[in-house]
């Protein structure tokens, strides 16, 4: 047996008996009240479009279910959804384009760049160094922090290099390390062996420290 809408008569999908209207006309029978701020529609819109708030945001604000906030905004009012998957400053979770990855710096550029993921971000660090140098960086070049700070980005502190170089620039840091943390060393000894390791990384490796 076909139920149908006892105001407008259009067809119901339910074999429920027992449902009379359609969510159209139960909705324009019950109005808005005060109680039920949802089935204002300006209230409703101010919520969704300028404060960019959920469906589930709303309801938990009304303390009701996300779906009573759906049949309103969809049913009653036949509103819009919001744009989705907008990228840049349109997006819901821009925080202006600076991001942390692995201790790392990323800064959101749209514009054409080798070292661009599919995000639209490029590290920080390699966009620094590019305008140190004055170009863009090839792919067999690398940026090495000097005070090995992954988010210490100032020109300074940033050297381009070579991965082969990089690779020989860390080993070695990481031994001096080792030797300055345990190595059996008094305090006026230490200022010399940093100059003589410095020296010798110039002479052997032909990096400037």
């Amino acid at each position: 047996m076909a139920v149908r809408c006892i105001v407008c008569n259009e067809h119901l999908s339910t074999k429920n008996v027992h449902v009379k209207r359609c969510r159209k006309c139960y909705y324009d029978s019950i109005g808005s009240s005060p109680l039920k701020p949802w089935l204002n529609k300006e209230w409703l819109m101010a919520h969704y479009y300028d404060k960019k708030m959920s469906f589930s945001s709303i309801a938990r604000l009304c303390g009701v279910k996300p779906s009573t906030i759906d049949h309103a905004f969809t049913d009653k009012f036949k509103l819009k959804s919001r744009e989705r998957n907008l990228r840049g400053e349109k997006n819901l979770c821009w925080k202006g384009g600076r991001t942390v990855c692995n201790g790392y710096v990323l800064l959101y550029h749209p514009e054409p760049h080798a070292r661009k993921s599919r995000k639209n971000y490029v590290p920080e660090h390699i966009l620094v160094a590019e305008t140190s140098v004055g170009r863009k960086l090839t792919e067999n070049e690398t940026v090495h922090h000097k005070n090995g700070i992954k988010n210490d980005n100032r020109p300074e502190n940033l050297q381009v290099l070579s991965p082969r170089n990089h690779r020989c620039l860390e080993h070695a840091h990481e031994a001096f390390s080792k030797l300055l943390i345990f190595g059996d060393l008094a305090p006026h000894l230490r200022e010399e062996l940093y100059r003589l390791f410095t020296s010798f990384i110039k002479e052997r490796l032909d990096i400037s420290v």
